[in-house]
């Protein structure tokens, strides 16, 4: 895996990629605000989007700090 701590940190500087992880949340959190009371599976489908990009956003962290004890986490 040390072999992509260069990229993990290169993406992690990424303005663009940066900007567009957060407009992608940004986007789940007001659709799932907006949604009807009774729409329990938007605001389900909302939720697990905004906790896989907080997934990638943390293994990607992970890949870029500390290689020998980076460890696969369950996206969830």
């Amino acid at each position: 895996m040390s072999e992509h701590r260069g990229e993990a940190e290169y993406l992690l500087g990424s303005q663009l990629l940066q900007m567009i992880f957060a407009k992608l949340e940004q986007d789940a959190v007001e659709r799932s605000i907006a949604a009807k009371p009774s729409d329990d599976e938007t605001r389900r489908t909302c939720t697990q989007e905004v906790r896989a990009i907080r997934a990638v956003q943390r293994q990607l962290r992970v890949l870029a700090e500390d290689q020998t004890k980076a460890k696969p986490r369950p996206v969830v």
